[in-house]
């Protein structure tokens, strides 16, 4: 806040994390700890990103404790999923190495994308299920038309 020279007080900004998701205020501290309180996790992340339509969304970023296991984003999700309001949750959960930090101790949130590039592919990878009958081979080729996206899991969460 700040006095204007008329008397008035001007809102200049918040100081914390809080950010809106779908109108409701979230603050990615909260689902940090919440991660966090997640067996197998040393260290999380979480920032607000725009998609290109503008839409507000939660990226978390997690450092697996030991290598991930194949059901380690799924039981992420789960725990989440208990714990937090459903606008709370991440819709994208990256691993990565290590949560680097600016000189402020704020995470680089540029420097986590670089860091999140390799995981990406590779959890993907092992979070992957592929159509088991003609219905479902039939709904993912919609889905990837729709999303422009060039391979779709059945598992995939799209929100």
């Amino acid at each position: 806040m700040q006095l204007r020279g008329d008397g008035l007080v001007e809102i200049t900004g918040r100081k914390d994390r809080q950010v809106k998701i779908g109108g409701l205020q979230v603050n990615p501290r909260e689902v940090e700890d919440a991660l966090c309180r997640c067996s197998n996790v040393a260290e999380a992340a979480v920032v607000a990103r725009n998609d290109d339509e503008g839409v507000t969304a939660l990226v978390a970023y997690v450092v697996p404790i030991r290598p991930a296991a194949a059901s380690f984003l799924a039981d992420l999700k789960a725990a989440i999923a208990s714990q937090l309001p459903r606008h709370s949750h991440p819709a994208h959960i990256h691993l990565v190495s290590k949560i680097p930090l600016l000189p402020n101790f704020k995470p680089d949130v540029a420097a986590l994308e670089t860091l999140a590039a390799p995981f990406k592919d590779e959890a993907r990878r092992a979070a992957f299920r592929a159509p088991s009958d003609d219905r479902e081979r039939e709904l993912l080729a919609i889905w990837q038309e729709v999303l422009k996206l060039p391979t779709i899991g059945v598992d995939d969460d799209f929100f």
